[in-house]
Formats: C-alpha cells, structure tokens, sequence
C-alpha cells in the first residue's frame, strides 16, 4: 500500500515538474507524447541520480551537430534503396494565414519518406513554368536515374508542369495526389442543389453549437 502511495505521489511530482516547464515554454501537452520526448525521459530514469542536465549551449552545440550525423546517416542508409527500390518526389504547395508560400518536396522509396527540401514561393507567380524548374531541380538533386513517379497536387499549374516532365523525362511517371483529387470530386458533388442544402444546413447547426458555449460541453460529455 505505501509503495502504490509513493509511486502515486512521485508521479505527481514529476508530472507536475515537466508540466511547467511545457507551460513556461509554451508547448502543447499533447508533444509529451512524442517518442523522443518520452525515450529521454526513460534514459534519465535508467541512468539514476548523478546525471547532470544538458546545458543550453551544448545542446545548440555538439548535441546538434551529433544529431546531424546521425540523421545523415540515416539518409545515406536510405539513398542505398533508391537504385533497387526507385524514387517518388511528392509536392505540395502551402499558404499560411500571412501569406507566405512554400512548395515542400518530399522523397519516399521502399515504404520509407524523408522531408527533402521547402521552396519559398512567396511573392512568385506560381504557373507551370515556375513549378516545372523547381520539379527539375530535385529531380536532378536526387538523380534522375533513380526516380520513378512524381506526386503532387491536382491543380493546373503542377498538372501542366508535369505533364511537360514526364516528355523530358520518359522513364518518370505522373500521379495526381488521390486525397486532392477526393476533396474536388466532393466540392463538385457539394454544387449539386439537393446536396448543396443539406451541406449548408450542416453549416448552420455546426455554428450554431459553436455559437453556444454550453452546447459543445455537453456534447463532449
């Protein structure tokens, strides 16, 4: 019984200890559930009293730079696949709240993916032939030889711009993004009348919870 007690209140204190150190950052509870939250934490509890704290330099230091290697590692690791397994570039565009643009470009082979790179489209028009040069260039960053499909969006701009890829390029094949191309098909099924009334009717009570303070409250409960 005592030691369920003990362990009860160390819980608590450590819960509440890492607790404001989150709010004092001001970071989201839920990040506790990140793995490289969580297997810290683990290691700390293995290696037992006597480890000190990281300092803030040596995080931003040698820690990081360590956290480099080993991350290049892993990508050396991943490049082995690309010649057996073959390369798809996935794009997509984003535009934030403030108006930045950016075009992220990611790189999956053999069930695995990795963030390759973001372009700062703010301020550019965004037609084929912009996204055409970009497209190229992380073909040609990833070598040509090893890819094999390109994903992106359905818009007309990417569409064109790869459409024109895929004749410089004979080997390389074009997939618009099936999540996109679902989202239009709904928005145009949404036009139809006898849906277009139910849709909006959906709207209309949505706000209207949203509107009501206790409405949502109960729901939840």
């Amino acid at each position: 019984m005592e030691v369920c007690i003990n362990k009860a209140e160390y819980e608590s204190r450590i819960g509440k200890a890492w607790a404001k150190w989150f709010h004092a950052n001001d970071i989201p509870g839920h990040k506790a559930n990140c793995p490289y939250f969580v297997g810290p934490v683990k290691l700390t509890q293995d290696l037992g009293k006597g480890v000190p704290a990281p300092k803030g330099i040596d995080i931003d230091g040698i820690y990081l730079n360590s956290n480099y290697e080993e991350l290049q590692q892993y990508v050396a690791k991943f490049k082995d696949d690309w010649p057996t397994y073959g390369v798809t570039i996935m794009s997509d565009s984003w535009t934030g709240p403030s108006r930045m643009s950016i075009i992220n470009f990611m790189v999956f082979s053999n069930g695995r993916m990795y963030f390759h790179k973001s372009v700062n489209a703010t301020g550019h028009m965004q037609n084929s032939k912009f996204v055409y040069e970009h497209i190229k260039e992380v073909i040609e960053e990833i070598g040509q030889e090893h890819v094999v499909q390109l994903v992106t969006d359905n818009g007309s701009n990417f569409k064109k711009a790869c459409l024109d890829l895929v004749v410089d390029f004979p080997h390389i094949t074009w997939q618009p993004c099936a999540a996109h191309t679902i989202n239009l098909m709904l928005k145009e099924m949404g036009c139809f009348p006898e849906i277009n009334t139910v849709v909006n009717s959906c709207k209309r009570i949505c706000r209207f919870m949203h509107n009501h303070s206790t409405l949502p409250s109960i729901r939840l409960s």
